[in-house]
């Protein structure tokens, strides 16, 4: 079996929702060793966000968090309690980093703050992702994945330029954030490496999706231009989704007019070229009648037909993908994106896989843990406790 790159790296993961759960998933596939912490009983938050099964709810068959917690083994602790946070001390000193999304103030309050921490393991790097960082006015505002997405700059940009913003697909903030704490926490592993020296890296979701809108930042400061709403087209003409036979198809902006002739000549409607749409800006003058062109033959054929004839002429096409189109996309299958865990509640199921490929490192995946299965396995393996112990434990509601 080839060697993963973060092989020997063991990472607690006290987080919910989904930002820091993501980047512990993500240094999981990498190698990671990461054992995921939750509150006895009760569980990430995300155990009870559907869909599940049969549409009934069930702790052990979200999806969200089933793809969320792939390559974890999974504990359960209670930190509200003195003894809960003396059994994570004593976890403490096997880790290299602590991910936690607890609202600032809370692990503090607990006497888990990276000062207090740092003095039990000088070494190990505390991952915070919170939605508006450990610190500024917003830090104990409530959020939400529409809150994030307004503030970030993503919803103005949506919709009809004559109507309200229409919001983001949901999650694109927290996924973003969990991505750049991923990132972050990697790099601070090779400072940790060099100096022996860990620290805490503060994350805010909301301004690691703000990074997704710095071109538009960018037009203000240099053209005080602000971008709008343009009702679902993207870029020159024709730069929006199309209906097709099967489906949708979307096609991006036609460049020179050789791009514009190499579409005509798969549409087969080369008389019909005007030199009026030799410039982008012509194009865009006559995008209905360009459209009205264009349109009877998408009608005609399928959508992977239409993707496929327009790239072998250079044209960027491409399919609007259901979940369905995804999972049987010849693209994602070529390069073994899908992979398929079997789960003992839900069965066997597929899952996102390699987000990267690597020559000498592999990628992992294994199924997201049951509730606490992995107690024994931690606390009496690593820690010493017997099984007496962690049933007197249970008992007292400390794990």
């Amino acid at each position: 079996m080839a060697e993963r790159a973060l092989k020997g790296i063991t990472v607690l993961d006290l987080s919910e929702g989904i930002a820091g759960p993501y980047c512990a998933r993500l240094l999981g596939s990498f190698g990671a060793d990461v054992i995921k912490v939750e509150k006895p009983g009760e569980g990430d938050k995300t155990r009870k966000v559907g869909p599940f099964p049969k549409d009934i709810p069930h702790p052990e068959k979200s999806a969200l968090f089933l793809h969320l917690n792939i390559n974890k083994k999974g504990i359960t602790l209670n930190l509200d309690t003195a003894n809960g946070r003396d059994i994570f001390k004593k976890l403490l000193p096997g880790a290299d980093v602590l991910i936690e999304s607890f609202p600032p103030g809370q692990m503090q309050d607990w006497g888990l703050d990276y000062p207090s921490l740092e003095k039990i393991n000088p070494r190990v790097l505390m991952t915070s992702v919170t939605p508006f960082g450990q610190s500024g006015p917003y830090k104990d505002y409530q959020d939400s994945s529409a809150v994030l997405d307004a503030l970030a700059g993503h919803t103005f940009i949506q919709g009809d330029p004559k109507r309200e913003p229409l919001r983001n697909f949901e999650g694109v903030a927290e996924y973003t954030g969990g991505m750049f704490a991923t990132i972050s926490t990697m790099g601070a592993l090779f400072w940790a490496s060099d100096t022996g020296q860990g620290q805490q890296i503060d994350i805010s979701s909301l301004q690691c999706a703000a990074v997704l809108e710095s071109s538009r930042s960018s037009r203000w400061t240099h053209l005080r231009n602000i971008q709008q709403r343009t009702n679902g087209r993207f870029g020159g003409w024709p730069g929006k989704a199309y209906r097709c036979r099967d489906g949708y198809v979307a096609l991006a902006g036609v460049g020179p007019s050789g791009d514009l002739t190499a579409m005509f000549s798969v549409i087969d409607v080369v008389e019909l070229l005007n030199e009026k749409y030799e410039t982008e800006d012509g194009r865009a003058a006559s995008a209905e009648e360009l459209d009205a062109i264009v349109q009877p033959w998408l009608l005609e054929h399928d959508k992977y037909e239409i993707f496929n004839a327009l790239q072998k002429v250079r044209v960027q096409a491409g399919v609007c993908c259901a979940a369905e189109d995804l999972l049987a996309d010849p693209g994602y299958a070529a390069r073994n994106f899908w992979v398929e865990l079997d789960h003992p509640e839900v069965g066997k199921l597929k899952y996102p896989g390699p987000l990267v490929l690597m020559s000498d490192t592999e990628w992992q995946s294994s199924r997201s843990p049951l509730l606490g299965e992995h107690n024994e396995e931690i606390y009496c393996g690593k820690l010493g406790y017997t099984p007496l112990e962690l049933t007197q434990f249970r008992q007292a509601g400390i794990i």
